[in-house]
């Protein structure tokens, strides 16, 4: 019995809750005013379509232990454009590096020099069999202007012939003046 009680009870509450007013309010359509004009956006400056991998190279012949300061730079960045750089290699390698180099990534402009940014890299060393390599690779985000160039200058005492190889990967934006 008194589960029939229980059940006879659910459904007397049951249509209560169905028949209230706040029930129906729930059903009642909406219409929306004033709603705002949808508008196209058109993307006209996508990273993805001006994409930039470039790379230097620096090479020195040097004879007996000397104090070496060298650097490789891409090319300028064209008018009109910025170069967002995302990611830089270099590999510093000779017959014999005396020490560990101090190496720099350098944002600069050539005609009047200016450095702009530098950033020195930690380098690790490793040795092939024939030659010492001081190499890096990184992720990082710089900025380069319409003129300007990216490229690593590394300073170490060698003795014998160097190369220095850089890679650049980025992308250019269009900058309207």
């Amino acid at each position: 019995m008194r589960r029939v009680q229980g059940v006879f009870m659910g459904i007397v509450l049951l249509s209560a809750v169905c028949a209230s007013p706040f029930a129906m309010a729930r059903s009642t359509p909406v219409n929306v005013v004033n709603f705002p004009e949808v508008q196209a956006v058109e993307d006209i400056d996508n990273p993805a379509f001006q994409p930039a991998q470039m790379g230097a190279s620096q090479s020195s012949d040097i004879g007996g232990l000397t104090l070496l300061v060298t650097g490789a730079y891409t090319d300028e960045v064209p008018p009109g454009k910025r170069l967002v750089v995302q990611h830089v290699s270099f590999d510093l390698n000779s017959v014999d590096l005396e020490g560990d180099p101090v190496c720099r990534v350098v944002v600069r402009q050539r005609d009047p020099f200016q450095e702009f940014i530098a950033h020195r890299v930690p380098t690790e060393r490793e040795y092939d069999g024939a030659r010492e390599r001081a190499v890096a690779s990184l992720p990082m985000t710089l900025y380069a202007d319409a003129g300007q160039q990216v490229g690593v200058t590394c300073s170490v005492r060698v003795s014998g012939d160097t190369n220095l190889s850089v890679a650049v990967t980025g992308y250019y934006i269009d900058v309207r003046p």
